[in-house]
């Protein structure tokens, strides 16, 4: 049997976007996404650095805005970095491969929405 590593999430993105891009050019997004679950009269909220190559960051800058819902899947990675001060660190990043906007808006200055947007209609990821 094959290894597996998916990971499947919806929740509100924490932050807008912002478009980066690696040294070759390639299109970069890092963010962070909130997801909440009850734990007896408590509810919990776990966060996930979510990373976008391509074509989906240049989708997520568009359009995704703080508190957007969201739809991920994606395979985990470990993202080891050491602080200035020498000290290792670990950080688990979900490499997105399939998202899906959960609310119909797009980011843009005068708040106007394109509800007519389906991710479907894309070239696939």
């Amino acid at each position: 049997m094959a290894d597996l590593n998916k990971i499947q999430l919806i929740g509100r993105i924490g932050q807008d976007p912002e478009m980066k891009y690696t040294q070759s050019g390639k299109e970069v997004v890092s963010l962070s996404l909130a997801t909440s679950y009850k734990a007896g009269d408590n509810e919990k909220t776990t966060w996930h650095k979510l990373v976008f190559w391509g074509k989906r960051a240049e989708l997520a800058n568009s359009y995704l805005t703080k508190g957007s819902r969201l739809y991920v899947e994606g395979r985990l990675e470990i993202q080891k970095w050491q602080t200035k001060e020498g000290e290792n660190k670990i950080t688990p990043q979900v490499m997105v491969n399939e998202m899906i906007f959960l609310d119909n808006k797009k980011k843009s200055d005068n708040g106007g929405d394109y509800d007519s947007y389906d991710p479907s209609m894309d070239a696939p990821f």
